[in-house]
């Protein structure tokens, strides 16, 4: 054995040097199929442990074939310190990349434009290499084969690089945040590490706090923290939560603990939740201007006591701190809508929320506040279903023969406003000069039987008139018919008989998605296709009103103008030749407008200039 060794290495070096990969996997796969248990054995005893364990796992897992697969991978020791290593020297390579003035990691869009660090891509790269990392940590921890500091000196090394950057660069002030991968190996490492300790629970607390606190502007994931710190058992949880108690008077927790979304604060509430309720709701007091989430459970724990005046000023807390950015004053639900003050930013409803105006108006009614009750059921259908007309209008039904009358009118008009103003681009700048529009007719065809579909067209006749006659009206108020266009076409010929017009502009146009298909489907209840050829004539007439002036384009591009006098010339083929007539006058010499024009096989001879509106 002794004097075959040395020739079989020599052999297998040359093979290595000789083949490719695959070809040597080929002649290794041929070589164990010729062989029999036996030779197999002496082979494996002819080599070291690390190799004979893997070939005997291997082998294994041949036998297993058209069984579930082994969920691990088989690699040998070696191996896997030589893929770790591997990932390592990454590491490396892109902690020295980050101190480059000129590396990677500094973008800069347009050469007179300063150029900034961009850590988004850092921490992107850094995550590639952590996520291949994060299956190896236990078996390298089990195999001593990293220093206990890996991860903390890796950190270092990306802060240090960081630190070299000139500070107009803003590295320094942004600072940088790992991924999810990159913080999930920091924490499972140290807990590793932590395990061999005497309390190793107390200990990994204290590693990570110490390892948080050596760096300035790396930061760990916060959500990857919690998730990880939440997933640990009941018993850890448990003595971190005491741990932190014990300390949280001292300096360093004080300030850990003093924000709502600091990542120890979240964890710590969490903990407290489960192992203190006491101590829980005293947080939730403590942070309440900082986190309205925390109100919930303040409100429900007074409710069971039927602390009921309490449990209101608690609510008036709880709202304040949740429109904190958007009003300076405390909200009176029977003053204005919730949902006017999420206008630009109202997505679903919080069910939390939701629940607390149910909590506010049972605490109303408890103490006889009739009017607070009565808006609070209008808020609470307001703010759940903003745009089911059918669900608001029925509870407004309900309450506006009550005392509560006036509350709930005004209520009612302000929610009538928040659908037209998401109904209609510009809306800020037609309400200015108008008190009802088309929108708000509508939707009191659905509040009184005398509000019929006879009314509405009534309305709807006059106001149609009056733009015919108006063509500055028209122009005025172009984004209203606009909607009423989009509307009517769902269900009507208007697309294909007016392709240019919704090519080039109503197709463009604004569209609210969620007022959309209420709206559509009160017209279809009122008969309003019915209005379309008074519609189409008011198009018609005014077109022209409605054509960008050549003379304000910004650039000498005209494609925009040209494409809007191809809708004037579908709609109104004379006003189209006039408006030509005018710009050949106006705007002789734009040769761009004129080419762009002619591309459209737009009609560009004949007319003398005549006046164009009466």
């Amino acid at each position: 054995m002794k004097t075959t060794k040395p020739q079989s290495a020599a052999v297998g070096d040359k093979l290595i040097k000789a083949l490719t990969k695959d070809q040597v996997a080929q002649l290794l796969s041929a070589v164990f199929n010729l062989l029999d248990e036996q030779k197999v054995n002496e082979i494996s005893s002819a080599v070291d442990q690390d190799i004979s364990t893997t070939l005997s796992r291997l082998l294994a897992a041949k036998k297993r074939e058209g069984k579930p697969p082994l969920p691990k991978r088989i690699v040998s020791d070696q191996k896997l310190i030589a893929e770790w290593e591997k990932l390592w020297d990454e590491w490396d390579r892109i902690a020295e990349e980050a101190g480059e003035e000129e590396g990677k990691y500094i973008y800069q869009e347009h050469h007179w434009e300063h150029p900034y660090f961009t850590g988004d891509v850092l921490s992107e790269d850094l995550e590639q290499i952590a996520e291949k990392m994060l299956p190896r940590l236990e078996k390298i921890h089990a195999l001593e084969a990293a220093d206990d500091d890996i991860f903390e000196r890796g950190l270092q090394d990306i802060e240090t690089a960081i630190h070299t950057l000139p500070e107009w660069l803003g590295a320094d002030s942004d600072g940088f945040g790992l991924g999810t991968f990159a913080t999930q190996c920091v924490l499972k490492w140290e807990w590793l590490v932590a395990s061999s300790q005497k309390e190793p629970v107390i200990a990994f607390v204290e590693r990570l706090v110490a390892i948080e606190n050596s760096l300035m502007l790396v930061n760990l994931d916060g959500e990857a923290v919690v998730e990880f710190f939440m997933a640990l058992s009941e018993a850890a949880r448990k003595q971190i939560y005491e741990y932190i108690t014990a300390n949280r008077s001292y300096p360093q927790w004080e300030e850990k603990l003093s924000s709502a979304y600091s990542k120890w604060h979240q964890l710590y509430h969490a903990f407290s939740e489960s192992f203190s309720p006491e101590r829980y709701l005293e947080n939730c007091r403590e942070m309440l201007h900082e986190n309205w989430r925390y109100g919930l459970p303040l409100v429900e724990n007074l409710l069971e006591k039927k602390k009921y005046s309490e449990a209101g000023k608690v609510i008036v807390q709880t709202f304040s701190s949740f429109l904190r950015y958007k009003t300076n004053q405390s909200w009176k639900p029977e003053d204005s809508l919730l949902i006017d003050f999420m206008r630009y930013g109202y997505q679903a409803p919080e069910n939390e929320i939701t629940q607390l105006l149910k909590h506010w108006r049972m605490i109303a009614e408890k103490l006889g506040q009739a009017e607070k009750a009565a808006a609070l059921k209008l808020q609470i259908v307001t703010y759940k279903k903003p745009y089911d007309w059918d669900a608001v209008i029925a509870v407004y039904q309900e309450i506006r023969t009550l005392p509560v009358a006036n509350v709930a009118k005004k209520l009612f008009n302000q929610w009538q406003l928040f659908i037209f103003n998401h109904s209609v681009q510009e809306s800020g700048e037609i309400q200015k000069e108008m008190k009802e529009s088309w929108i708000h007719w509508l939707i009191e065809t659905g509040l009184a039987e005398a509000k019929n579909k006879r009314w509405f067209a009534q309305k709807m006749e006059t106001w149609l008139e009056h733009l015919y006659q108006n063509p500055a009206e028209f122009k005025k108020q172009h984004h209203l018919v606009y909607t009423l266009t989009q509307d009517l076409a769902r269900k009507s010929s208007l697309q294909k008989q007016y392709p240019k017009l919704f090519d080039h502009v109503l197709n463009h146009a604004y569209v609210d998605r969620e007022c959309a298909p209420t709206r559509r489907t009160w017209l279809e209840k009122t008969q309003g296709e019915k209005l379309i050829p008074l519609l189409m004539k008011c198009w018609k007439q005014n077109i022209a009103m409605l054509v960008p002036d050549p003379a304000r384009s910004s650039k000498s591009t005209y494609e925009y103008h040209a494409a809007w006098l191809v809708v004037v010339n579908e709609l109104n083929p004379a006003a189209c030749r006039a408006i030509i007539d005018h710009w050949k006058v106006d705007h002789k010499k734009r040769r761009n407008l004129w080419l762009a024009i002619k591309a459209k096989k737009l009609p560009v001879e004949g007319n003398k200039p005549e006046k164009l509106f009466v």
